[in-house]
């Protein structure tokens, strides 16, 4: 549970139910050992299976070809409702101020062809030129200069594999004032709280329309610069991550954790049964 973020008062339920916490995020080890919990950062997940090499993001600005821009809606039908419309619309104004620029729309199986497919039809992009994918993130990511995703793990994949993000993210007003009151990070991004420091731009709530959208993917493609830029600093992030190994990491200290009990004397009961 993310109590780093928001709700840091189950910290005192976890600290009399669990005897060491192992973390996937490097930052949050420290947070448990303020709270008396003994923690170990083990690694992520995702770089136990088959983590994405950095890409080459073949088409960049100044290459000949036109720049790819990945549109990320999400991973859940109310989710991809929400922000791609405006991701569409988006790539509309981008495509009328830039020759050569082609977008592709990443289909989450969790989702469907036929759900995106009838969005797209409903709010064409005018004048872009647009294909859907079904294809795993990691092959989308070579083929871009950058992504524009819906906040979530994604965005941290697309850090591992060093690609340029545009994060953006929208909700209920209900929901996102609940949010505010309740969670207490500077950035929704997790490359973000990992580098400490605003990486990838984040478009929040009114600030993740189209008309800001489309200036914030122009403004890096203008400067080829900042994208580069970008890249290093989440190879930096990736560098943060450290190695594959965290299932085996925690395997080991749950292993520990059982031969320490075990070497522990078992406690004596007032009436003890007679051995025979």
């Amino acid at each position: 549970p993310q109590v780093w973020a928001w709700r840091k008062g189950r910290v005192r339920v976890i600290r009399r139910r669990v005897d060491h916490a192992a973390v996937i995020l490097p930052f949050e080890a420290d947070f448990f050992r303020r709270h008396g919990i003994p923690a170990t950062y083990v690694g992520h997940p995702l770089l136990d299976a088959d983590p994405p090499a950095p890409a080459e993001n073949r088409a960049l600005p100044g290459s000949g070809e036109g720049p790819v821009v990945g549109l990320l809606p999400g991973s859940r039908h109310r989710e991809v409702a929400r922000h791609l419309p405006a991701m569409l619309d988006a790539a509309g104004r981008l495509a009328a101020g830039r020759d050569k620029i082609r977008f592709e729309v990443s289909v989450a199986s969790s989702v469907g062809r036929s759900f995106v497919e009838k969005m797209v039809a409903a709010q064409p992009a005018s004048g872009a030129i647009l294909s859907l994918t079904e294809a795993p993130v990691r092959e989308l990511f070579g083929r871009c200069t950058l992504v524009v995703a819906v906040s979530g793990t994604v965005t941290l994949e697309a850090a591992l594999a060093a690609v340029p993000t545009v994060i953006i993210y929208r909700v209920s007003p209900v929901s996102y004032w609940t949010g505010r009151l309740m969670i207490r990070v500077p950035y929704i991004g997790l490359a973000n709280l990992i580098a400490g420091r605003q990486v990838m731009p984040e478009l929040i709530q009114e600030n993740a329309g189209a008309v800001r959208i489309a200036r914030t993917v122009d403004g890096l493609l203008c400067r080829p610069e900042r994208l580069s830029r970008m890249r290093n600093d989440l190879l930096k992030v990736r560098e943060k991550l450290g190695q594959p190994g965290a299932a085996s990491r925690v395997a080991d200290i749950a292993m520990g954790l059982m031969i320490g009990r075990r070497l522990k004397p078992e406690p004596r009961t007032q009436n003890p049964e007679p051995r025979i």
